[in-house]
Order: C-alpha cells, then structure tokens, then sequence
C-alpha cells in the first residue's frame, strides 16, 4: 500500500519539499536527495517526503520511471539517529503526516515503476536502504560503500535484512560485523549494483537506460514489478518494522552510547563486556 492516497498526491504542486529536489521531464521523474550539509541522513521528514513523492510517481500515468539522485559527494549517510531518538527536525515542509509511520521499504515495495539510483556519492549504512529498494544501481567507480555501525556500537539491522534479498546471505553478514568498505566492483558481482560507471560517464550511462526503458511497455514493466514483489516472500513491512525495533532497543544500550561518543570525539570506543 502506498502512503498517500491520489486524491491527497493531487495537492502536489501546492507543497513545498524542504528535503527534495524534484523535476518530472519525458516520463521520468527526478528525485533528488537535497540535504548534502547533513549528508542527505534520514530523518523522518526527509521519509515523509519520499514517500509522498513516491506516491505521486506511481499515481501519475505520464511518470513511466524514477530516478533517485543526490546531491552533494555523499548520496546517503543512513539515518538520522538523532531525528528517530525523538529529537525535533525544523523544517518548512508542507508534506501532511501519513496515516502511519513511514519505513523505507515498502515505499519502494509498493512502488511498481521503474526506479533507478543515480550513485555518484558515498553511501553509508540506512543509505543502502535505498540501494536495496531500487531496481537499478548505477553506481560511479571509486565511491565508498560502508557499513561502519559495528565500529560504533550499532549494527545494521534493517540494512541486514535488505541486502539479503540482494546479496548472498554470508556476505552479507560478513559486511555487516566487520564493518569495511566494499569496492563498488565487488557490489556489483554481488548483485547490489547494477552496473559501475566510469567517472565522466554517468550522463551517458543513464541515458542510454532510460532509453531502453522506454523502448518496453510502462504497463507491462508496472504489473511485472508488482507480481516481483508479489513473490518476494522476505520483503514485508513487518520485517522492516521488526529490525528498526531492534535497532531503537539497541540506541539505548551502553555500548551504542559510548560508539556513537566515541565517534564523535574522534577517539577509539571503550567498549564493555555485554550485561
């Protein structure tokens, strides 16, 4: 289910977006991550507007695909920790509230267009959310793909639960307790990464797939994706819900506090013996 209905994605132009850059041209419409002096972090007024301009992608017959960019020279960062802690995001966007609390996954598992990731930024942690929802990774070579919340006494939970729809399963988990960076190649032999573009080249590359893209049928395209996810049996909203649950209870722990301190001292975490 999508989070806004058509009727409230018929307002759209009436809104202003503070966390979105958005341009509908040729049957494509650009989603750009506009926040780079927060490294485009997720907070959740930043998922209210994705999730409001997802669906007024998918309600709108003109809008055959999506494409999902950013700005700045990190695509995403993850999730603002300190947003879903509770703490207050000011901002002027006018996006109403859903009916429910917004989880990344299933805006891109309710939404059965074509969506492509325009990747010439680092991303890290919550950021592959985003990776993992889309369904074409165009990634520019020499970017870093990191998972460091181990290393500061969180762990990717969610971010977990989505590579493995992706990704094989021990990799996977190797990535996630170690914590490194893994070469964009490499993503791309895994499966997370569609296709990795030389610097200079991104214009050409997601061109020339765009038009591909429009050479098939938009109908087809939709109802294929939507019977894709009809089959995933892994990819449901009370799994996405079960590990940001788990990643709220393990913010509270001692160990997180003292890594994400530790972080943002610039020093080496003291870590303690699990109670």
């Amino acid at each position: 289910m999508l989070y806004y209905s058509k009727e409230e994605t018929q307002a759209y132009d009436s809104h202003h977006f503070a966390f979105l850059k958005l341009k509908e041209e040729n049957n494509v419409f650009y989603v750009t991550l506009n926040n780079p002096a927060k490294k485009n972090a997720l907070s959740p007024p930043l998922l209210n507007e994705l999730a409001y301009a997802f669906s007024y992608a998918a309600y709108k017959g003109s809008i055959h695909m999506l494409v999902l960019q950013a700005e700045g020279n990190v695509f995403c960062a993850g999730a603002d920790l300190k947003a879903f802690a509770g703490a207050v995001i000011e901002s002027d966007s006018t996006i109403p509230k859903p009916a429910k609390e917004v989880t990344i996954g299933e805006i891109f598992t309710s939404f059965h267009k074509p969506s492509i990731a325009r990747v010439e930024g680092d991303v890290y942690a919550g950021g592959f959310l985003l990776l993992c929802g889309v369904r074409f990774v165009m990634a520019q070579n020499g970017i870093k793909l990191g998972l460091p919340e181990v290393k500061r006494g969180l762990f990717p939970f969610q971010v977990m639960a989505a590579l493995n729809e992706v990704m094989p399963a021990r990799k996977v988990l190797d990535w996630c307790v170690r914590g490194y960076n893994l070469p964009v190649e490499e993503a791309a032999t895994l499966g997370l990464v569609t296709q990795v573009i030389r610097e200079g080249k991104m214009d050409e590359a997601m061109n020339a797939l765009i038009a591909e893209l429009k050479e098939n049928s938009p109908t087809a395209m939709r109802m294929g994706i939507a019977a894709y996810e009809q089959i995933k049996k892994s990819a449901s909203p009370e799994e996405h819900a079960l590990m940001k649950g788990s990643l709220m209870q393990l913010l509270q722990t001692p160990n997180a506090m003292e890594g994400l301190t530790a972080f943002r001292e610039k020093r080496k975490p003291n870590w303690k013996d699990d109670e």
